[in-house]
């Protein structure tokens, strides 16, 4: 066997982009970082929310 053979088959990355464990990596990061702003934007909501309607009186 030759030197590019066997770096061949000890290669992680084949080529196909959903096995790259950089770009795997980087989706999921995109995913938390978009439920992190789903979940504190429905914070602040529920916030404002809440003083308005402790100002309003009811």
């Amino acid at each position: 066997m030759t030197a590019k053979v066997l770096k061949d088959e000890n290669e992680e990355f084949d080529g196909d982009i959903r096995r790259d464990p950089k770009q795997v990596h980087r989706r999921q990061r995109g995913k938390n970082l978009a439920v992190a702003g789903l979940v504190v934007a429905f914070v602040v909501i529920v916030y404002l929310v809440s003083i308005v309607k402790m100002s309003s009186g009811y």
